[in-house]
């Protein structure tokens, strides 16, 4: 079977957590889609998971690849570029590099703009928290330790945003969350950072922490759906 037939080696010690760090800069187009110009990090052992996936693929598989994650999250969404850095490394971080379109990502009513932030590892309905109370641990559906993504978002020329959401913070036992919006100026540009970060602390949720990792979690994941306001500048 064609294909890479070499062993992938691992470090002998993993000392960096299993994180990844995402940053992106997007663009609005005027008929509402998003251009994302963005950078992964990924370290620790998710590197090894990264690797495997990539590794002796060619460049048209790898593209295949990254478009299948990125509609998990953005199902319309088209890659348009990529790079990786570090595939072939043993480090304990690698990178990806690329561009891609999402249309659909702003909504019109009237003279305002409805923005959806394009999170890359925006939470997802868990089922398993979908019981009233649970007899057995339950396993955290996040995988990660640690996810951090900073997007800055370019407005459309002569919106502004109604209203600076108030930063969240929220934790329990099991895990944290945050977000928060700013605004600045750069030139003759209006800008929104939006920033988030959730850290898994433990894998397994203990039958007397679930009613309030359920509630953490339902918190966390309206925050993440959160859609931001624009108003057309007087």
């Amino acid at each position: 079977k064609n294909g890479s037939v070499q062993p992938i080696v691992l470090p002998s010690k993993q000392i960096a957590a299993p994180t990844i760090t995402i940053r992106g800069i997007v663009n609005f187009t005027d008929d509402n889609a998003a251009i994302v110009r963005g950078n992964d990090k990924i370290t620790g052992p998710l590197t090894a998971a990264f690797r495997s996936a990539y590794k002796g693929k060619t460049s048209e598989e790898q593209v295949k690849i990254m478009q299948s994650n990125l509609a998990t999250d953005l199902p319309s969404a088209k890659l348009k570029t990529l790079t990786i850095s570090g595939l072939d490394s043993l480090t304990s971080s690698m990178s990806f590099f690329y561009d891609y379109e999402a249309p659909n990502v702003v909504a019109e009513a009237g003279t305002y703009k409805i923005v959806r932030i394009p999170w890359r590892n925006e939470l997802q309905t868990d089922d398993a928290l979908s019981y009233e109370k649970r007899s057995y641990p339950v396993k955290a559906i996040n995988g990660l330790d640690t996810s951090y993504e900073e997007i800055t978002m370019i407005l459309p020329q002569n919106y502004t945003l109604l209203e600076v959401p108030s930063p969240v913070e929220l934790k329990c036992p099991a895990a944290e969350y945050s977000y928060s919006i700013t605004k600045s100026t750069q030139g003759n540009l209006d800008l929104l950072t939006a920033k988030r970060r959730y850290i898994q602390t433990k894998t397994f949720i203990e039958p007397e922490e679930y009613d309030n990792y359920k509630q953490f979690y339902s918190k966390a994941l309206k925050e993440d759906r959160r859609q931001l306001l624009l108003v057309k500048n007087k």
